[in-house]
């Protein structure tokens, strides 16, 4: 499909812009023109954008959803995470969680924040869950892995997450700022029956 003039396009969409008895006059003056033809300026080229390429709209999820995820990674694990080191470390208050070190855990002799504070995508838990990170094996420790072929969870509410679903999110959410409450709290619940 052939781009059409954008110059073609503001004219016409002014054309068909009515601003009631002031629209000549608003429409003489040059403050006016420039930013309704910026405006149609933009409005055309996301149009044209979204005809020409497929857009998914990201949806954060939040910390409870987080939670949820880390849960159901713990359950499928082939060990208990109770029984680590670290412990269930994200079974605690949002404030703390985004605050705080993973327990026991440390990196070239240093703690390890749970949210890096500097470039919260590279946080250690989100990290580790891709590979290894800092001299340590990828979690959960003996598997499965969240990049394993096939790897999915089952939440609470029936709803089945893939591994790299849970990533996406995961990431996202850390690239939002690890909102305590995000746009969205997941997938819909898997259908019963």
């Amino acid at each position: 499909m052939p781009e059409p003039a954008l110059n073609e396009v503001i004219e016409q969409s002014l054309e068909r812009i009515d601003l009631g008895e002031r629209s000549e006059k608003l429409a003489r003056m040059p403050a006016t023109k420039f930013w309704v033809d910026k405006f149609v300026e933009l409005a055309y080229r996301l149009w044209y954008s979204f005809e020409r390429h497929s857009f998914v709209i990201a949806m954060t999820i939040g910390f409870t959803r987080l939670q949820e995820y880390l849960d159901a990674i713990a359950r499928k694990a082939n060990l208990d995470p109770a029984n680590s080191r670290h412990g269930v470390f994200w079974h605690t208050t949002y404030r703390a969680f985004i605050a705080g070190n993973v327990p026991n855990k440390h990196c070239n002799g240093d703690v390890v924040p749970i949210i890096d504070p500097a470039n919260a995508v590279n946080s250690a838990f989100n990290q580790i869950l891709r590979g290894s990170w800092c001299a340590m094996p990828q979690m959960p420790k003996t598997g499965p892995f969240l990049t394993d072929d096939g790897y999915f969870v089952v939440l609470a509410d029936g709803s089945r997450v893939e591994g790299p679903t849970i990533l996406a999110d995961i990431e996202g959410w850390l690239a939002a700022g690890a909102p305590e409450n995000g746009d969205c709290q997941g997938p819909p619940p898997a259908p019963q029956g």
